[in-house]
């Protein structure tokens, strides 16, 4: 998934853009006009980025969405218009996802209905920083203080909660709300509501085939993750019934005693599908480095956002 930065210091935007570069190999600024600027990583070689302009408004998007009729911006009909994003909107997009919206004078930061990708802000005097890469963050706002209750709860839980984090004047949004952003203030709003849908068993499983089937209109390959975990197990066996070119992938992970990377085998094996194991000791110690540290300290999974 690409990462950014939105701050209206253009040094701190070039400074974002040269450190991704060095990690990533692909970065670029883009001049949001009113004295904002909006840098981001370019996740794939062939799709750079999601963008999409609607008369004045321009929206990019980050993490892994789609839509009845497919993947990628031409999903995206005239009858859902991102630039008026509200919780009609968010009833027709599938997956986890965060939207950055220029409107007029006005930004708007925005996340799935769960939250499951977190985006992390800090505002020092009239300087602004919103992220979805905490170190990133703490480094261009020179907020490097930690708190003393998010630094516990991130070593107990492996995750802070609530708009906590590990530094002590950076905030994450919470779950349900937007960030807004002018000239003159960052505030968080409410956007949706609270509604769950009371649901049957079979409606329930004709939910998970219906996403499922429409995860298989992706136009390539798609990988699910296997480990000793029952969660990544429950989900391939989904994707399995629903998918044909699913593949599996599974990571070295020392300090699970090689669990993950001996189970993942036999699932693969069961469900038929051929298995890729990420081998971590080809990356250089510093590109490493940079990266268990960035994705780390921000753990983007769900519990670090919806624990209220």
């Amino acid at each position: 998934m690409s990462l950014f930065l939105i701050t209206n210091q253009i040094d701190k935007a070039d400074k974002a853009k040269q450190r991704w570069i060095d990690i990533f190999g692909r970065a670029e600024t883009f001049d949001l006009q009113d004295g904002f600027y909006l840098t981001l990583t370019n996740a794939y070689r062939k799709r750079k980025h999601f963008y999409k302009e609607y008369n004045n408004s321009l929206v990019f998007g980050f993490g892994t969405f789609f839509t009845k009729r497919g993947f990628g911006c031409s999903a995206f009909t005239s009858s859902i218009n991102l630039s008026e994003f509200d919780s009609d909107v968010a009833s027709n997009i599938f997956g986890h996802y965060i939207f950055v919206i220029k409107n007029d004078e006005k930004i708007r930061v925005i996340t799935d209905r769960v939250g499951v990708l977190n985006v992390f802000y800090a505002s020092n005097l009239d300087d602004v920083f919103v992220s979805n890469d905490l170190t990133m963050i703490s480094g261009v706002s020179n907020n490097v203080a930690l708190s003393e209750s998010g630094v516990q709860q991130f070593v107990l839980n492996e995750s802070c909660i609530g708009s906590c984090t590990i530094y002590k004047n950076i905030k994450r949004l919470k779950s349900r709300y937007e960030l807004v952003i002018d000239s003159t203030f960052i505030k968080e709003s409410l956007l949706y509501d609270t509604k769950v849908d009371v649901l049957s068993f079979d409606e329930y499983i004709a939910r998970i085939e219906y996403y499922f089937s429409m995860i298989a209109k992706y136009n390539g390959r798609v990988a699910v993750d296997l480990s000793a975990g029952y969660d990544t197990r429950l989900i391939a066996s989904c994707a399995y019934k629903k998918i044909s070119k699913l593949m599996a992938i599974t990571n070295q992970n020392k300090f699970d005693n090689g669990i993950d990377e001996s189970t993942a085998p036999i699932v693969a094996n069961k469900l038929k599908l051929s298995l890729h194991v990420i081998n971590n000791k080809k990356y250089g110690k510093k590109i490493y480095d940079d990266l268990v540290n960035g994705f780390y300290t921000g753990r983007d999974i769900f519990r670090s956002v919806a624990w209220l």
